[in-house]
């Protein structure tokens, strides 16, 4: 039961190493929560780059469009020329 603790508490940081020394269940668990918050990452990144699509399509400057989002200016001028 203290192993599972452990690994819970400690999950936001660790790095590779940590990962290295645990036994192979817990590589797994830790997989399948790096593979869930990429997953919520990525459906994140998608909805801002629509939303990016929705204000450019109204009219709104790259440059505010990258400001509004938080997106990089080249990644709101390439939605630009699709």
């Amino acid at each position: 039961m203290l192993n599972w603790l452990n690994v819970l508490k400690n999950m936001p940081d660790m790095d590779e190493d940590d990962y290295e020394r645990q036994p192979a269940f817990f590589q797994e668990l830790l997989d399948e929560c790096r593979i869930s918050k990429l997953t919520a990452m990525e459906k994140g990144r998608e909805a801002l780059l629509q939303t990016a699509k929705n204000l450019l399509s109204k009219g709104m400057s790259a440059e505010d469009v990258s400001e509004v989002t938080g997106l990089n200016i080249d990644c709101v001028r390439e939605l630009l020329s699709r």
